[in-house]
């Protein structure tokens, strides 16, 4: 007997098989179905999907074999992926090289075999789609053109399933961070709902749910719009819309009419509370779309006009914020087509993963640059406050991405480190006029990951810039403190100063600040305690760190 020879690629060629995850995997109906065409249209009783391992070849599919698995030095499959095309030996018992082999003097008594190498990268022969007979025989010609043909389609299988799995891990990735997106909407201030195609509503936020009286559980999947809009109003707009366009416009597509010719479209629209109160608002709709462009709904975002002295701020507000989303959502699918072609051609997982990182660290980057610029625009002051604060979120956000970026490792981050260049960062550019602020951090080296490091770091940089806001108000001098600790699996962090500042501002549960640190903190499952009487108020946010 002849063993089975050992290509002269065989490291690569072991590595191109163990980036295909097939390897001990379970069953799988797709490949069966190719193994059971193969012995239908070869006329055999066996058939096999083979992956050739290290000292084994491991059947992915059999037909008509209980066996797993035979030792390598013994397959006949050895022999079949050195060869650049179809193998086929007519009688085993006849040949040279399997007469004595342990295959054909006993179980599964092989005597035909023929069998065609899978390269799923176009270059190492991982395995084989083969057939086997008890009897000696040969292949017709047409035979031979269908086995080869299902072994392209083998190939193409396991490509797509590679491609799969790989894309899983991408999701998981994008998944983590709309977690914290849809966290940032349920705790919006406005009104925000979505429809779709046909309005029937497919999400209604609290605020929504506070604005008109309803309940998620009132509307969502039961309704449209239509329900708490004036009728009155809808009918006389459809009218004007009717007239303009030379087609009949009704119902739902009286408010999403404008969205054929644009992105997105303000109007001040008469909302009708459940309790039958009416409401003046600012809607301004857009639609929402797939990754291909293709429209999927439609997204509202409403504000209560009551105090109408502040209309004119509200609406420039708004319309900022829905042109940064637009901005920001065109440019992350636009990288996300980018990234799924860089994997579909098969670039190393770390390189991809650098990648990531980098162009999440510049988007961010973007926004905080278009932050700070419309900031400089606004005249209200308390509105500026609210782009700046939002941009040292997204500041945060961005040098988490930046350390993983530079460091080279992309699953797990120094925090402790972090906490150092986001201090120096947010510091720099907060400090409170004439007032000269200490600033201490004690912290432990803390490795954690990426998770766990986004939430936590915007819950530092809330606190940290509540307390250069509130703790340093009209005093010379003042002390911000920030501590990092580890005892066994429990972590905490503390952030306080020692004025009044952090106590009074973080303990207004209503304010946008302290619902993020309450979401987040529950994010990463853990509890916060806070401190409000100077001196040394601060908040406490204590987890558990495995």
């Amino acid at each position: 007997m002849k063993p089975a020879p050992i290509p002269a690629d065989e490291p690569t060629r072991q590595r191109s098989l163990d980036d295909l995850a097939l390897i001990d995997s379970p069953d799988e109906p797709a490949f069966d179905d190719l193994a059971h065409l193969a012995a239908i249209i070869c006329g055999t009783p066996i058939a096999l999907i083979s992956l050739v391992d290290g000292n084994r070849q491991w059947f992915k599919s059999r037909v008509g074999l209980a066996a797993r698995e035979t030792p390598r030095d013994i397959s006949f499959c050895g022999h079949a992926i050195v060869e650049d095309r179809l193998f086929e030996v007519p009688d085993a018992a006849a040949d040279p090289r399997f007469a004595d082999n342990p295959l054909v003097l006993g179980e599964p008594n092989v005597r035909f075999y023929a069998a065609v190498p899978l390269a799923p990268d176009g270059r190492h022969n991982v395995g084989t789609l083969c057939v086997i007979d008890h009897v000696p025989r040969r292949l017709t010609n047409e035979q031979r053109e269908a086995l080869s043909a299902l072994g392209r389609q083998a190939v193409r299988l396991m490509d797509m399933r590679n491609a799969s799995r790989r894309e899983v891990g991408l999701r998981r990735d994008l998944f983590a961070q709309s977690d914290l997106s849809r966290s940032m909407i349920e705790h919006a201030g406005e009104a925000i709902i979505s429809a779709d195609l046909t309005g029937v509503i497919r999400s209604f936020n609290p605020a929504a749910e506070r604005l008109l009286g309803y309940t998620a559980a009132d509307l969502v999947n039961r309704a449209t719009p239509e329900i708490f809009h004036d009728p009155a109003e809808v009918a006389q707009r459809a009218a004007e819309l009717s007239a303009q366009c030379g087609e009949s416009v009704t119902g739902f597509q009286t408010f999403v009419h404008p969205l054929r010719q644009q992105d997105a479209h303000t109007a001040e629209w008469t909302y009708v509370r459940k309790d039958r109160t009416r409401i003046p608002v600012m809607l301004t709709l857009s639609t929402l779309k797939d990754d291909g462009g293709q429209p999927v709904g439609y997204l509202g975002m409403a504000r209560d006009l009551s105090d109408r002295h502040r209309q004119a701020e509200q609406e420039r507000t708004v319309a900022c914020i829905m042109d940064i989303i637009r901005t920001s959502q065109a440019d992350f699918i636009g990288e996300r087509r980018q990234l799924e072609e860089q994997q579909r051609l098969r670039f190393q997982s770390e390189t991809l993963l650098k990648e990531v990182h980098h162009r999440v660290k510049n988007n961010m980057q973007v926004i905080s640059s278009l932050l700070s610029i419309q900031s400089a625009k606004l005249e209200g002051e308390q509105q500026r406050g609210v782009f700046l604060e939002c941009r040292e979120r997204i500041r945060a956000m961005s040098l988490i991405h930046d350390r993983l970026y530079s460091t080279g490792t992309y699953e797990q981050i120094d925090f402790a480190e972090y906490l150092r260049e986001m201090l120096a960062l947010i510091v720099s550019s907060n400090r409170p006029d004439g007032t000269e602020v200490a600033v201490t951090l004690e912290a432990v080296p803390l490795q954690m990951s990426v998770d766990r490091a986004v939430p936590l770091s915007l819950i530092a940089s809330e606190l940290v810039l509540n307390s250069l806001k509130h703790g340093f108000h009209g005093r010379p001098r003042g002390a911000l403190v920030v501590r990092l600790e580890r005892r066994g699996d429990d972590c905490l962090l503390f952030v306080g100063d020692d004025g009044p500042g952090i106590g009074r501002g973080v303990t207004n549960r209503g304010g946008v600040g302290m619902q993020l640190v309450e979401t987040l903190t529950r994010q990463i499952r853990g509890r916060h305690e806070v401190r409000p009487d100077p001196p040394g108020a601060g908040v406490t946010i204590h987890w558990r760190e495995p």
